[in-house]
Formats: structure tokens, C-alpha cells, sequence
């Protein structure tokens, strides 16, 4: 069976990262969903962005997390990449998860951050996520473990890049303690071995970010679930 094709931030390769812009075209180039990234305003509402600090994307050097959603909500995060984005504006993560529905799915990734706001992230996303039937994923163990007390049926997935035996074998641990539907690797960790041992323990080999046609084909191979792309139409190049 061919991997699960999500696009990266949308098709960040061609649209500006993390918009409604990306996600669209993504759905028009034929990937199967896309993943996005979330962190919380300083009011408490999930915004869908990558990076802790505005300046990159939106030219303001303040942290998400300082500002409310009403000032956030008007911030030109388009420009950057090409003027023609200059009417993209941030999306809370219930109006990105609107982007999905049947055959279209959306994987959240929610970003590491300092307790307690790291719970509070996963208290405020998972009943987003459940009722959208979403997948989530993280880099912190401790918010794959409060999503899964928050909605013991949600899909969540770890995120790992293991430089090492000793990680990889961390990462096992951590998906068979927290009851996870899977792993998230970085593709240059992966091995077949990898994704023969996923699958013998009952979880999803996921590979991210994969962006050449060859380790694609490579990947597809082993048995990889899903793969994470910037490019969508990577299947085809």
C-alpha cells in the first residue's frame, strides 16, 4: 500500500507555511492531508504556526504567547514569501481543522513549550482534535501523555529524530508506555529494520520531511505509513 502523502505546513515549498493558502493548494496537488504546527496566544486560543517568534513570518519580534488572538488574528503572514500571500493571515487551529474532512486529513503537531503552558496547550487542542478526528503529534513525550488522558482515542503520534540506538530504543518505550498509535521520525533515521520493528509492535511508521523523489521511492519500500512532504505532488516528480 503507498504511503499516507501530508503536506508540510501545507505545500510550503510553493505557498507560505502553516496558511489556508498551503493547505488548499496541498489538497489540489492530491495529498492525502497536512500537518500543521500550534501554540497557544497569550489569551489561550491555539494559533497555527511553526515558530515561537513573529518576526520570521509576520516582521514583529514579539512571541505568539504574548499577544491575544484579537492582535494576532490581523498579522500578515503571507509577504514574507511572496507579495501575491500579503492577504494570508494566521489561522486558529478549529478554522485550519475546517481545511480537512473526508480524505483530507490534518495531523497537528503541538510545539514543545514550558510547563504549565505545555498542558494547557494539549487541554485546549485535544477536544479540537477529537471532534475534527484529527491526528496529533508531538516532540514532548508529556503532551502526547496529556492528549491521551485528555482523549484516550485520539491518534497521537511522538516525534523523534534518535541519533543514536539508546534514543531509538527511549522512543520504543515511549510509544508502548503512553499507548501511542506511532512514531514520527526524522527519514534520515530511519532504516528498514526501523520500520519492520514499528510494525511488529503494532505502531504507524511515520517519516518526515522527505522532499526527493528517490528517498521517497525508498521509503515506500520499506513499508513507511507516512511520509511528510513540502513538495505534494512528490509521488509524481
Amino acid at each position: 500500500m503507498a504511503p499516507i502523502i501530508l503536506a508540510h505546513r501545507g505545500a510550503s515549498a510553493l505557498a507560505p507555511e502553516n496558511t489556508a493558502a498551503a493547505f488548499a493548494l496541498a489538497r489540489s496537488m492530491g495529498a492525502d492531508g497536512f500537518e500543521c504546527d500550534v501554540h497557544l496566544s497569550g489569551d489561550g486560543v491555539p494559533v497555527v504556526i511553526h515558530d515561537r517568534n513573529l518576526k520570521r513570518l509576520a516582521g514583529l519580534n514579539r512571541r505568539v504567547d504574548s499577544l491575544p488572538w484579537r492582535q494576532l488574528s490581523g498579522l500578515d503572514v503571507g509577504s514574507w514569501f511572496e507579495r501575491r500571500f500579503s492577504d494570508q493571515r494566521l489561522l486558529r487551529l478549529q478554522d485550519a481543522l475546517k481545511l480537512g474532512g473526508r480524505g483530507f486529513r490534518p495531523l497537528v503537531e503541538l510545539k514543545q513549550t514550558t510547563p504549565p503552558r505545555d498542558l494547557a496547550l494539549a487541554r485546549a487542542c485535544a477536544p479540537l482534535l477529537a471532534s475534527a478526528r484529527a491526528w496529533a503529534c508531538s516532540f514532548s513525550a508529556r503532551i502526547c501523555a496529556a492528549l491521551r488522558q485528555c482523549r484516550p482515542r485520539l491518534h497521537v503520534q511522538l516525534v523523534v529524530s534518535p541519533e543514536n540506538e539508546r534514543q531509538w530504543l527511549m522512543a520504543l518505550e515511549a510509544a508502548r508506555r503512553l499507548q501511542l498509535q506511532g512514531l514520527a521520525v526524522d527519514y534520515r533515521r530511519l532504516t528498514r529494520l526501523r520500520v519492520a520493528r514499528l510494525h511488529q509492535l503494532g505502531l504507524q511508521a511515520g517519516a518526515w520531511t522527505v522532499n526527493r523523489r528517490a528517498d521517497y521511492v525508498r521509503l515506500a519500500r520499506w513499508g513507511v505509513d507516512v511520509i511528510e512532504t513540502d513538495h505534494p505532488g512528490l509521488k509524481a516528480l
